[in-house]
């Protein structure tokens, strides 16, 4: 506005207020609209004329309302009504935030603080206002960071729990079923080792995506871990539970993904838990709903992956089961509770000369009863408790063979088995020789057992402790083969120097010809390598002489000897020796 507008406002104004100078109202940052007490705008300075794109000829004597969309026009009209009719009532230091509307319509966010002014005997008000557009999407964006995944831009873990609590709430309310989803991507870390990370992060990218048209814009979507994601929604109660969502959200990830011209495919397990109290009002609380279809996902994974499983009461309880046992595991590695057996390796021709050792690792759970191998090993795995029994269960064999030596009874290797995981790592051959130096037991007194399926994992690693275990003098051998992706090529990319039948191919290779088939076919590829061959599992004297007949030299088994606890294992090699029997090699 002009200073003649101005002046014309300011007319029969009391002297100290019309001392107001007109350069300031003009020059100020923020804009400055003036009205009546009826929302007429009477004056607006330079800053307003840009904000809101108008001059102040097209908004002399127009209403506020105009600068506003419709919703916020009629609320406005509203508040100044029951000003006037409040007599006295006083707007001095109101502050809004709202939507403000420009000429040509566009929208922006709005702060508003509004205070009385009486001029000329007339009371007016005055609004000073600023565009927090840009501040407000700051804002919008900090906080989106602080709740979503930056990368596939699914909420994140803190935030699915809030909102996993509203949407318990909610299920309650409106006595609806809350499904949640636990997806686990089965072989990502596959291609992130082939294709790399970048193309690891695109699949995960696409995988979102995918989550998100299967869901279409209702419920939920997380992700909770590297290749996890958690998917909640509320339904009608239904018969088959949550089974239809999970079966929709396997299915969407079926076709394969193309990135840069490469078709990979994906796979997942799934675990499914429900809010299956949600219509009585006893729902359980956030974090069981994760942990219950989390448990579930993991029996997908045990049994196989790429499936759905549900969760049900008897597997919390296995669950609690498992964890009690995980602390006893604990308890046995750290107070040295568990036991060694040995099983001895013969010559199969006369005098079937024992020629090795193979450590078996046995757990008593006290109460409990003993352990199966099969069921604590894959626990101490999942949980980080191998790299301490292996340990032990080297320290331990490498104690108890020296003393066999030491004391004139038995001069042979003794073998420990090593679960691919601790096998694969780059720091295995330096941890174990530390526990071989600190034992005593000469290097070539000492066999490190691996199963093909390890070292397929990563050839070149393998490879390379192989020859270190070698460079030490450890001897290292191929256990369980014929069981995994057996290949001639692995035993010529890996140096071995054992080869170990299965004992799946030996339990009725006197009669079948197919283990017969298989069995030859191994001796005589051991034989081109210049391997040695160990058969396990020779139970019966057919067994046995089949073996000899084919040319296999050493074997295990019942037929011979079970796996012995020390004191016990000393007992037969004495009594072999007053047997008048050669023990030494």
């Amino acid at each position: 506005m002009t200073r003649e507008d101005f002046d014309k406002l300011a007319a029969n104004a009391e002297r100290e207020l019309t001392s107001i100078p007109y350069a300031i109202f003009e020059a100020a940052a923020d804009a400055i609209v003036i009205t009546d007490e009826w929302g007429r705008v009477q004056a607006i300075n330079a800053a307003a004329q840009k904000l809101f794109g108008y001059s102040f000829a097209e908004l002399a004597g127009a209403n506020i309302s105009r600068l506003m969309p419709r919703a916020y026009a009629e609320h406005h009209d509203q508040c100044l009504a029951s000003y006037r009719a409040g007599g006295g009532r006083k707007l001095n230091g109101l502050v809004r935030e709202l939507l403000g509307k420009r000429k040509d319509g566009s929208l922006f966010d709005l702060h508003v603080s509004v205070g009385e002014l009486l001029l000329g005997g007339r009371q007016l008000l005055i609004g000073v206002c600023y565009d927090i557009s840009e501040q407000l999407q700051m804002h919008r964006r900090i906080n989106h960071l602080a709740s979503h995944d930056t990368l596939t831009h699914c909420m994140n873990r803190s935030a699915l729990h809030t909102r996993l609590q509203q949407e318990i709430a909610l299920a309650q309310a409106q006595v609806q079923q809350l499904v949640l989803v636990f997806i686990d991507l089965d072989g990502l870390k596959i291609i992130n080792d082939n294709h790399g990370h970048y193309v690891g992060d695109r699949v995960l990218v696409g995988v979102a995506e995918r989550f998100r048209q299967c869901l279409t814009g209702a419920g939920l979507l997380a992700r909770v871990g590297g290749d996890e994601f958690v998917v909640v929604v509320r339904q009608p109660f239904a018969e088959q539970g949550g089974m239809g969502l999970a079966t929709r959200l396997f299915e969407c990830l079926q076709a394969p993904l193309r990135i840069d011209g490469m078709a990979l495919a994906v796979r997942a397990s799934l675990g499914v838990s429900t809010c299956a109290n949600c219509r009585e009002g006893q729902a359980p609380a956030p974090d069981q709903l994760i942990i219950d279809a989390d448990f579930a996902m993991y029996q997908a994974k045990k049994a196989g992956g790429n499936r759905i499983a549900c969760f049900n009461p008897a597997m919390r309880i296995t669950q609690q089961r498992e964890q009690q046992r995980l602390e006893r595991l604990r308890q046995a590695i750290e107070t040295e509770q568990l036991q060694l057996h040995y099983q001895p390796q013969f010559e199969l021709a006369d005098p079937q000369r024992i020629t090795g050792l193979e450590a078996l690792l046995r757990w008593n759970d006290g109460a409990n009863g003993p352990v199966s191998p099969e069921v604590f090993i894959p626990l101490a795995e999942q949980n980080g408790l191998m790299s301490a029994l292996n340990v032990w269960v080297v320290t331990r064999a490498c104690a108890d063979n020296r003393a066999l030596i030491e004391a004139g009874l038995l001069d042979v290797p003794v073998a420990v088995n090593m679960s691919g995981y601790s096998f694969m790592q780059c720091d295995f051959v330096s941890k174990l020789a530390a526990v071989l130096e600190r034992s005593g037991l000469a290097a070539n007194r000492l066999e490190i057992e691996v199963t093909e399926t390890a070292a397929l994992k990563d050839i070149e690693q393998a490879r390379q402790n192989v020859l270190r275990l070698q460079g030490m003098g450890v001897q290292v051998s191929i256990d369980d083969f014929g069981t995994g992706y057996s290949s001639p090529s692995t035993l010529r990319a890996l140096p071995f120097e054992k080869l170990k039948i299965d004992r799946v191919f030996i339990s009725e290779v006197q009669s079948n010809p197919i283990d017969q088939a298989i069995v030859n076919g191994y001796l005589m590829l051991a034989e081109s390598l210049d391997l040695q061959v160990v058969a396990e599992g020779i139970e019966t004297r057919e067994q046995l002489d089949y073996l000899k007949a084919q040319g296999c030299s050493l074997g295990q088994g019942f037929w011979f000897c079970r796996p012995l606890p020390m004191d016990r294992l000393l007992q037969f090699v004495m009594g072999r020796e007053h047997a008048g029997r050669r023990l030494v090699r």
